[in-house]
C-alpha cells in the first residue's frame, strides 16, 4: 500500500510533468535555516536560527550577501564567501535538494578554505530566503541569475569561475556549463536523468519504456553532457543509496573523454563524500589543472 499511495501522490495529485519533478527532486527545509533582514543601516542581513546551524560571528566576516531577481520573477538569496584576496578560482556551488544556506554554510566555508578557492552560493526559489516555489524551470533560472550575480554584483571575472554542483545541484551546474564559458566544472554524485533517479537501475528496463512514452520528466543531464566544452570533473561515492554511482556511469559514458575525468570513491555514500580525504584529493588535483595558481 505504501508503494501504490506514494505512485499515486507522485504521478497522479496532479498529473503534470512539471509538478511529478519538482515532488521528486525538491525537498526545502521546513522551516528554512535562516531568514533575510533588509535595512537602511546594515543592508541586507542574515538572521540563522540557532537551532538549526551553528554560525560563529566572526566566521560570517569573509561574507557578503545579494537579494537577485530571476528571469521568472523570484528573488533568490546568494552569497559571496571570500576569505581569500587571490584564490584561485571562484567555486559557483549549487547545492542538494534538502539543505539551505544556513544548512551548508560550514560546508562552504571548509570547502573554500580546503582548496584555496573562494565560493558564491545561494539557494533555489522557495528554499530559505529565496521567494517562489521551486521547479525544473525556476532551477535553471535560478542557476542562470546566480551566475548574473556572480559576474555584476560581487564582480567575479568570467575566466575565474569554476561550476560545481551536488546530487539536484549537477543539474543547475551542467545546464549553465552548456550555455556559458567557464573554467571548469565539478559534479559531486551527479544525477543522470530523473526517471534513473525514480526507479533503480535494474528496474529501468522494465518501467523506464513506459514513462519514457507517456511522460517526459525533465530534469535529464544525459540529454546535455556531451556539450559541455569544458574540462568536467565527476565524483561519485560508490555505497551512494540516495543517487546510485550508476547515474555517474552513464554520464560518463556520454562526456567527452578527453575532457573528463570520472573517479569512484568506495565505501562512500551521498551526504558524506564532501568529508573524504579522497574527495578533496581529486579536486585540488582537478583545479591544479584548470585553475592553477597564478
Amino acid at each position: 500500500m505504501d508503494l501504490v499511495r506514494f505512485l499515486a501522490h507522485t504521478f497522479c495529485c496532479p498529473p503534470f510533468p512539471s509538478r511529478i519533478a519538482a515532488k521528486i527532486a525538491f525537498h526545502p527545509p521546513t522551516p528554512p535555516s535562516y531568514k533575510v533582514k533588509q535595512t537602511q543601516e546594515k543592508g541586507i542581513e542574515c538572521i540563522f536560527n540557532e537551532e538549526m546551524c551553528k554560525i560563529e560571528p566572526d566566521e560570517l566576516a569573509y561574507t557578503q550577501m545579494k537579494i537577485w531577481n530571476t528571469s521568472l520573477g523570484n528573488r533568490i538569496t546568494v552569497m559571496h564567501i571570500s576569505p581569500f584576496r587571490r584564490p584561485r578560482c571562484t567555486l559557483l556551488c549549487s547545492h542538494g535538494n534538502a539543505g539551505d544556506l544556513g544548512l551548508l554554510y560550514e560546508c562552504y566555508l571548509m570547502l573554500a578554505r580546503r582548496l584555496h578557492c573562494n565560493v558564491v552560493c545561494y539557494d533555489y526559489s522557495g528554499y530559505g530566503g529565496s521567494s517562489g516555489r521551486p521547479s525544473e524551470a525556476d532551477l535553471y533560472a535560478d542557476v542562470e541569475a546566480a551566475w548574473d550575480c556572480t559576474l555584476n554584483g560581487f564582480f567575479v571575472p568570467m575566466e575565474r569561475i569554476v561550476l560545481y554542483g551536488h546530487s539536484i545541484g549537477t543539474v543547475a551546474s551542467l545546464y549553465l556549463a552548456c550555455l556559458v564559458q567557464t573554467r571548469g566544472l565539478i559534479l559531486v554524485a551527479p544525477l543522470a536523468s530523473g526517471l534513473h533517479f525514480l526507479f533503480a537501475p535494474r528496474k529501468m528496463k522494465r518501467f523506464g519504456v513506459f514513462f519514457n512514452k507517456y511522460y517526459i520528466l525533465g530534469i535529464c543531464s544525459l540529454g546535455r553532457i556531451s556539450k559541455v566544452k569544458c574540462p568536467t570533473l565527476i565524483v561519485h561515492g560508490e555505497a551512494d543509496t540516495i543517487v546510485h554511482v550508476e547515474h555517474s556511469r552513464l554520464l560518463a559514458a556520454k562526456a567527452r573523454s578527453d575532457i573528463t575525468d570520472v573517479f569512484f570513491i568506495p565505501h562512500v555514500g551521498h551526504n558524506d563524500i564532501e568529508l573524504m580525504p579522497d574527495f578533496f584529493k581529486y579536486l585540488k588535483n582537478f583545479l591544479n589543472k584548470v585553475a592553477p595558481f597564478d
